[in-house]
């Protein structure tokens, strides 16, 4: 019996149930220790299973720093740390697919989806910015908003690309994870900074689903790998 599609969706389940009181009857500050909490649990779980390669262990730890940093994002420095945090896991994202995309020939259809995301981000980068409050506005933002911009859209066209190429299991908890994990940054940066606190409820849903797909993701291709290397010693 394969534990983790036991465990794994029973987690999901109650941490969203958990998370949506949180928010409903707490302060969105009690809230960041919550998702603290979620990335704890989550980090936990794959070590539980134990079946992970070192770029998953570095992926899920800076996770789970970055999730720290976020409980002290109002204070420049930390704000700052998040954003490299942020972009370091979306690169290192990319990279455990990178290979597989070698070689790769993009069809016309592959190529709209790319321009149409590409598009659709940029707009959104720059609107993002032009209503961030001056508050928190300092130096080095704008330059690390667009560096996470350009990591972000890299690693969603890697997720397409590896979903269209591949068309199994692992690359949907790959493409799943990726863009759980950028609805939710983007839910988070309208909730905090446009300050429409409604958002906070589909980032959090977004980030527990996104990890939940992230650990099977792990799982996934950790055996096969696994199957591999066995097949041909």
């Amino acid at each position: 019996m394969n534990i983790s599609k036991i465990i794994l969706p029973v987690a999901k389940a109650l941490l969203i149930f958990i998370n949506i009181w949180t928010l409903l009857e707490f302060s969105t500050e009690v809230s960041d220790y919550m998702r603290f909490g979620n990335m704890l649990i989550y980090f936990l779980l794959l070590l539980f299973f134990n079946e992970y390669s070192k770029k998953h262990l570095i992926l899920f730890l800076l996770l789970l720093i970055c999730d720290g940093f976020l409980i002290f994002y109002k204070i420049p420095i930390f704000n700052l740390l998040t954003f490299i945090m942020r972009i370091a896991i979306y690169l290192l994202l990319f990279s455990l697919v990178a290979k597989k995309l070698k070689g790769l020939r993009l069809e016309f259809t592959q190529v709209a989806v790319f321009g149409v995301v590409l598009v659709v981000n940029i707009f959104l980068l720059l609107a993002l910015v032009e209503m961030v409050p001056s508050e928190y506005d300092y130096d080095a933002f704008n330059t690390l908003f667009y560096i996470y911009g350009v990591a972000s859209i890299l690693v969603v066209a890697a997720a397409i690309s590896y979903s269209n190429r591949y068309e199994n299991k692992i690359s949907l908890y790959y493409i799943a994870a990726v863009l759980g994990l950028i609805f939710s940054d983007l839910t988070y940066f309208i909730a905090f900074y446009l300050e429409f606190e409604e958002f906070y409820i589909p980032e959090r849903i977004f980030n527990i689903l996104a990890i939940a797909f992230l650990v099977q993701y792990a799982i996934s291709a950790t055996r096969r790998d696994s199957n591999k290397s066995t097949l041909y010693p």
